[in-house]
């Protein structure tokens, strides 16, 4: 190989250096992007499906007061504690 072949190979593997510098440069700040959105897209399904199961508890719920009669609701449902319940499903009931 004489000198001008050398200095075209040596600036050949210098391109081809900064090239594959720059690709991997790129990758890195690719693969962060795509680390960052995953971590946004992860809250986000979180609260999703937070939000849904809080949605079908509501619903269960729901159903569960339509199902009983006024007296046996939950007591949540009418506010009253136990007893005044109690007493209020015997004067229904007489």
């Amino acid at each position: 190989m004489d000198q001008n072949q050398l200095l075209r190979l040596t600036e050949y593997i210098k391109f081809f250096g900064e090239l594959l510098n720059d690709l991997g440069e790129l990758l890195e700040r690719r693969i962060e992007q795509q680390q960052q959105q995953q971590q946004q897209k992860g809250g986000v399904i979180q609260t999703a499906k937070r939000a849904e199961r809080i949605h079908d508890k509501r619903r269960a719920r729901a159903r569960r007061r339509t199902k009983l009669q006024p007296a046996e609701r939950p007591r949540e449902a009418t506010g009253l504690r136990r007893s005044a319940r109690l007493m209020m499903a015997r004067q229904r009931n007489v």
